[in-house]
């Protein structure tokens, strides 16, 4: 009898160790959709500018919580790869630009082509590339996207071309992660118990990448030279 006691014991005790987050999420009912005003743009030479509503769904906005806080881990873990010195040479730090390939991304096809000016990591990511392989590209291993030839300034995906320029910082009130999970979150799209849980998968998912990028060997001499020259290698 005491072993049985016991037995139930643990049983209801695991039972009420259960993730509150995921009982409440469970049991809550969200909307399905909602629109947002956007602010009137000034025209110019134009008779008819952009809509001034749009409507997001509660699909499209955990889909794009999720990408913009995977290009956020993915930078911030960069960046500290940066620091220690694994990713050398000239770096440009694209946190906080998430919606601009985010957005990009939304108003046009797979099939479209994207070249772009500035930071290309978030873009490169949008048109289809893996973490571990834009970070792999980083720190220069043949695991990269362009083999470790390329590094941070010629990121390529299909139909993307890369980029080239560095601009400025931006502050922390237009952070595009934090206003689009204000708006989810007051307009019951989601809630921040599901958010959470989105943010722990991503800080999850960027540190294997950032093991993958470190671990995997680098590119032959041969291979790294291979399409410099038409002919031989030149090593």
């Amino acid at each position: 009898m005491g072993k049985m006691l016991a037995s139930v014991s643990r049983v209801l005790s695991g039972a009420s160790q259960k993730p509150t987050s995921r009982v409440l999420v469970a049991s809550r009912h969200f909307a399905n959709d909602v629109t947002f005003e956007i602010k009137n743009c000034d025209l110019r030479w134009l008779e008819e500018g952009p809509p001034t509503t749009t409507v997001l769904t509660r699909e499209d906005g955990l889909k794009y919580y999720r990408m913009m806080q995977t290009l956020r881990r993915m930078e911030l873990k960069a960046d500290q790869l940066h620091k220690q010195n694994i990713i050398r040479g000239f770096w440009d730090f694209c946190d906080g630009q998430q919606t601009c390939c985010l957005g990009l991304e939304a108003g046009i096809n797979p099939a479209d082509h994207v070249i772009t000016a500035y930071r290309a990591h978030g873009f490169t990511f949008t048109r289809g590339l893996s973490v571990p392989e834009i970070l792999a590209e980083l720190t220069g291993p043949k695991g990269g996207c362009a083999k470790g030839k390329g590094g941070s300034m010629l990121m390529v995906a299909k139909n993307f071309y890369g980029d080239n320029g560095v601009v400025g910082a931006q502050g922390s009130k237009s952070d595009c992660i934090m206003l689009l999970k204000d708006r989810m979150v007051n307009s019951n799209l989601a809630s921040v118990e599901e958010l959470k849980e989105i943010d722990v998968k991503v800080r999850r998912e960027s540190e294997d990448a950032a093991q993958f990028a470190t671990a995997y060997p680098e590119s032959p001499l041969e291979e790294l030279g291979y399409h410099i020259y038409s002919s031989d290698p030149p090593f």
